[in-house]
């Protein structure tokens, strides 16, 4: 079962901006924060915006699935106080980085705050393929409109999703994008495989509930009925993270 989502509220939002020369890919966070968060709330926001990367009650399990972008099941060899413990973590960039170059930053952060060291394998292991469904898809908008400052709103969320318990928003993503997104709800936890055959970016929603009995609409029966696509069980090669050595976070 994924650590992420459960009944807490996730929102991930992945704003892309353009403006000052982006940092090197080796370039550190300019300034950072971690603090330990004791407010004992179980919803979870995770932000990239313009120059500043920020996180409300995270856990460092979370943080190294945001900074390597896998998935909790791709983490092996962490503590358990590494998964219950939160922290608020904010960091300022130099430029203004793309979310690939804010991921290289963040490791860079958990590498010198919590002494992270870690290997990776290539495993197979229980998944699924995202495939079209043989009726064919439906309610995929081709996103065809400008992201960021040069799109008139100030900045639109674009490239990346709004998850909730029962919910998935995406703007300007990818059928990849889409099957991280999938193996991050509880009721799917395993590694999806984007096989589609689809291209392009697009603009998506996604509706479920999370009511048990047979009255609850599942996220499979939901991907199948909204969207014309299907989770078929497959083994999936899957990158694993494997921890070497970890500590509690230093000092700021």
């Amino acid at each position: 079962m994924t650590r992420f989502a459960g009944a807490a509220v996730v929102a991930y939002v992945v704003m892309l901006f353009s403006g000052t020369p982006a940092p090197a890919a080796d370039e550190a966070f300019e300034a950072a924060s971690i603090k330990p968060n004791v407010s004992g709330s179980d919803s979870v926001v995770i932000r990239f915006a313009g120059r500043r990367f920020t996180a409300n009650s995270v856990s460092l399990g979370v943080l190294m699935a945001v900074a390597y972008d896998v998935q909790d099941f791709q983490i092996s060899g962490l503590p358990n106080w590494a998964w219950s413990e939160k922290y608020d973590v904010t960091a300022t960039a130099a430029g203004s980085p793309n979310p690939e170059q804010f991921r290289a930053m963040l490791q860079i952060l958990l590498t010198e705050r919590f002494q992270l060291r870690l290997h990776q394998e290539t495993r197979p292991a229980k998944g699924y393929a995202l495939v079209q469904d043989k009726r064919g898809t439906k309610a995929l908008k081709v996103h065809d409109k400008l992201c960021g400052p040069d799109s008139g709103k100030g900045g639109s969320v674009c490239g990346g999703f709004v998850i909730n318990s029962a919910s998935l928003d995406g703007i300007r993503v990818s059928m990849k994008q889409l099957a991280s997104a999938l193996a991050q709800q509880r009721d799917v936890g395993r590694p999806v495989a984007d096989k589609t055959g689809i291209t392009g970016t697009f603009d998506l929603q996604l509706r479920w509930s999370t009511a048990a009995g047979d009255e609850g609409l599942s996220v499979f029966t939901a991907l199948q009925e909204q969207l014309g696509l299907r989770l078929d069980a497959d083994t999936v090669e899957t990158k694993v993270l494997s921890v070497d050595r970890v500590e509690r976070p230093s000092a700021n």
